[in-house]
């Protein structure tokens, strides 16, 4: 594969359009990590960068590991990456490196700007001043450029709005429950007062002494086991459903603002992205739609933990060694909010004598998660490596700048009609 490309030749190829840098700067300053080396062996759309790669891959190989003792100040960005971050814990990745939580998206621009103020050690300091450098010098790169920023249409409230109705029903669950309890408590008094069953009851404790105290407390004990045991299988289930929703709808939120921060590094002004898109008579929202020169894209971000597997349109779960099949997997959510998104604008497509079709795309945003692919109908893109997936699209125009933009104006009258738009 590398059969005529000298070292020289390789370190002289340029990476892709969105760090479109001779590929030897980069290998040097430590953004070709192996990683990166690897996949831009095997899925670089142009032969050159994959012939390139797999020369600097075998030397990055050769070469030992970048480490950085405790209390040297880095002075690149490698040794910079090498850093251990010290705030792991709130993450619960304890012992990683700077470089893989960046890469994995696990810490943002955000919290390198605090570890900049706030951390007490000056190699990490230095390391993320480092690292922040790099990152805003690929954004200012994409402003200053003459088609300036991606811009971003956002359902601002869509995924607010979803964690706020479990969280309301979640509350009215707990308060339904109390208030029945209570009812039926103040119900049983009032009863027993007005049969004089309360009075016997009081008169049987003053006669028996400690018998009548136990028995009082031997019933209110059958009481309240009685009542835990109905409230663990009515209350409480349902209580628990509404939590892993609850969590799912935050991993996802998360997930999604990932992906959104590495489409802001890696793409310009002539794509437009669309967030929690819904459309009319439709209740799923699509996570990411990206209108570019290049073509429309329906992203679905799954922020999965565990171990997964896919083969063809079928998705698999590991649980208890055993391997269970989605009901509802990602394969398909991504092909119906592509064949919807696509019947939504036919009449675009056809107006300007273009082609209907819309890509799906998977975005696994969890980096940790482990997932075996066999065949896939639909791309799985991985959150580590999603920048470089975004910048190995050809830059071939595939769509008229006409058809664009009329795609673009109907996608933001969806949102201004619930006047939920947020352009940025």
């Amino acid at each position: 594969m590398n059969d005529n490309m000298t070292l020289e030749q390789a370190r002289k190829t340029f990476w892709l359009k969105n760090n479109y840098r001779p590929m030897g700067e980069l290998f040097d300053n430590g953004f070709l990590t192996v990683g990166r080396l690897k996949w831009g062996a095997k899925k670089a759309y142009e032969s050159a960068i994959r012939k390139a790669s797999v020369v600097l891959l075998t030397q990055k190989q050769k070469m030992p590991e970048t480490i950085i003792e405790k209390g040297v100040i880095p002075k690149n960005l490698d040794e910079a990456r090498s850093v251990i971050w010290p705030f792991s814990k709130k993450i619960g990745k304890n012992g990683r490196t700077m470089g893989e939580l960046v890469d994995n998206r696990d810490i943002t621009k955000k919290d390198l700007a605090y570890a900049l103020e706030e951390a007490w050690d000056e190699q990490v300091r230095s390391a993320a001043r480092i690292i922040l450098s790099s990152m805003l010098g690929l954004e200012n790169g994409k402003v200053s450029e003459t088609k300036g920023a991606l811009k971003v249409t956002a359902n601002r409230s869509f995924m607010e709005q979803q964690i706020e109705k479990i969280s309301f029903k979640q509350g009215a669950l707990v308060g339904g429950v109390l208030a029945f309890c209570f009812i039926l408590l103040l119900a049983d008094f009032i009863y027993m007062g007005v049969t004089g069953a309360l009075y016997s009851i009081f008169d049987f404790i003053l006669k028996t002494k400690i018998i009548g105290v136990a028995f009082l407390v031997i019933v209110v004990m059958l009481s309240v086991l009685l009542g835990n045991f109905l409230i663990k299988h009515t209350a409480e289930k349902k209580y628990d459903k509404l939590d892993i929703q609850l969590k799912n709808h935050k991993l996802g939120r998360e997930g999604e603002e990932k992906s959104i921060d590495v489409m802001r590094e890696s793409l310009d002004g002539s794509c437009h992205v669309f967030r929690n898109l819904i459309l009319p008579n439709k209740k799923e929202d699509m996570d990411i739609v990206l209108v570019a020169p290049y073509g429309v894209f329906v992203f679905e971000v799954k922020n999965y933990n565990g171990k997964y597997k896919n083969i063809g349109d079928s998705w698999f779960y590991s649980k208890k060694e055993k391997w269970v099949a989605f009901k509802d997997n990602p394969t398909a959510q991504a092909k119906r909010n592509a064949c919807n998104l696509a019947e939504y604008l036919e009449s675009d497509f056809t107006r300007n004598k273009c082609k209907k079709w819309v890509t799906p795309i998977i975005v696994l945003s969890n980096a940790d998660s482990n997932c075996d692919e066999e065949n896939p109908s639909v791309p799985i893109w991985r959150i580590q490596y999603l920048a470089e997936e975004l910048g190995n699209m050809p830059e071939k125009r595939t769509i008229s700048e006409q058809l664009q933009k009329e795609i673009c104006q109907k996608l933001e009258d969806l949102y201004k009609k619930d006047n939920l738009q947020s352009t940025i």
